[in-house]
């Protein structure tokens, strides 16, 4: 559901719902390859933040990740840096479609899941059918 930061085209609502499809296939090939009674965890643990990571060549990898709220639809901003003796040598930054809670779980469903446990904020547990 990666869609790069800028302008909007006219066939945002389009591909949305096309990502839609495509993420509702991936949850019915989930279930096919679960048992009746399998579990699929989805972790929720919170990225947002900064977060470093040091590369060879003393290149420094730097992922920024922020949500904001666009036409009352939540997008996750993730930037992504990378930088050599503090100078910028590349950056992308992916605006990403969020899934409600209530949307995710009708998909789950419709693929043959019901929902066994949550812990918010960690990870949500769905039992296959």
């Amino acid at each position: 559901m990666a869609r790069e930061r800028g302008g909007r085209s006219n066939n945002c609502n389009n591909n949305f719902s096309a990502q839609l499809i495509d993420i509702q296939k991936s949850f019915n090939c989930v279930a096919k390859h679960l048992q009746a009674g399998g579990l699929l965890i989805i972790s929720s643990s919170n990225a947002y933040g900064d977060n470093l990571v040091e590369l060879d060549n003393g290149i420094v990898h730097k992922i920024i990740a922020t949500t904001e709220l666009i036409e009352n639809e939540r997008y996750a901003i993730l930037d992504y840096l990378f930088y050599q003796n503090e100078e910028l040598l590349t950056q992308q930054t992916l605006k990403l479609k969020l899934l409600s809670y209530q949307t995710c779980r009708i998909m789950l469903e419709k693929a043959g899941f019901i929902e066994k446990y949550i812990n918010p904020g960690k990870y949500y547990t769905y039992l296959k059918t």
